[in-house]
């Protein structure tokens, strides 16, 4: 029993507690749709990485219905985030074709 938490342990490390894939939610909030960038009270906050991201983001116009999918917008967003280098929930990578958790 005591191999099985030796090797389970260490795994949970890199798992991001915050984010539910099954939903793609981060603290509850959609990790996709409308997103509106702010400075103050933000949903989630977001660090900006190249390698071993969280969530691809592809940036669209029309249908961010699917996970990884975002339209910034300005106003009446369905998520508020902050971007930030240390302390965040979430990283994120910007990609053309993909999208999705990872």
């Amino acid at each position: 029993m005591k191999w099985i938490l030796l090797f389970v342990m260490p795994l949970s490390l890199f798992m991001n507690p915050k984010v539910d894939k099954n939903k793609c939610t981060c603290n509850g909030f959609p990790l996709y749709g409308r997103v509106q960038v702010v400075e103050y009270a933000p949903d989630i906050e977001v660090k900006v990485v190249e390698f071993d991201p969280d969530l691809e983001v592809n940036v669209v116009e029309f249908g961010a219905d699917e996970c990884g999918l975002w339209k910034f917008v300005d106003i009446d967003p369905d998520i508020r985030i902050r971007f930030v280098d240390n302390g965040a929930d979430l990283s994120i990578r910007f990609e053309e074709y993909s999208h999705g958790l990872r």
